[in-house]
This record gives C-alpha cells, sequence and structure tokens, in this order.
C-alpha cells in the first residue's frame, strides 16, 4: 500500500485544494501535482506557501537511498519560513 497516496486521495475528497509534492509528479486525482526535489528549502516553502498545515510521507524505495533527514530538515525550515504551524512526518521504508 502507497501511504502517501491514500492519504492525499483521502484528503483531496474531504477538502477542496491538496496540493502534492513529489519527485515524479504523478499523484491521485483531486489533487495539484507539483513536481521537484523536496530536500531543496527554498522549493519546499515555494510550494507550500499559503497552506495551513504540510504532511510529510517519505518512503523507501527498492534499491535506491532516501533522504529521509534531508527532506524532513527542508520541510522544517520551509515550515518555519512560511510560518506554518501544522505539521505531521510520517517516514516508512519498504
Amino acid at each position: 500500500m502507497n501511504v502517501s497516496r491514500t492519504l492525499a486521495r483521502d484528503t483531496a475528497a474531504q477538502l477542496t485544494k491538496v496540493i502534492t509534492v513529489s519527485r515524479s509528479g504523478l499523484t491521485p486525482e483531486g489533487t495539484l501535482a507539483i513536481q521537484g526535489d523536496t530536500s531543496n528549502t527554498v522549493f519546499v516553502t515555494e510550494a507550500s506557501s499559503g497552506s495551513d498545515a504540510v504532511v510529510v510521507t517519505v518512503g523507501g524505495t527498492k534499491g535506491e537511498a532516501q533522504p529521509h533527514t534531508a527532506v524532513t530538515q527542508a520541510v522544517i525550515a520551509a515550515k518555519h519560513a512560511a510560518g506554518l504551524y501544522r505539521l505531521v512526518v510520517h517516514s516508512h521504508r519498504r
């Protein structure tokens, strides 16, 4: 099960606007997809500008190293820069 896609899909069904950010740009129907580097604080700040909350679901990919720490650090820095007060981080590996 893909936690990120499930969470985005279920949230989009309940809210009017859900922005999803991923390396691939592939996201569930009903969400605004933004493709980019989530370990880049400037990118994450711009992507989360105007948001009420940020949910991070950094997942593992077989055979590929994931920068869990770098992504989480970038999101925390962006959260402070954008003035966000709600942050949920869910980290999982396959």
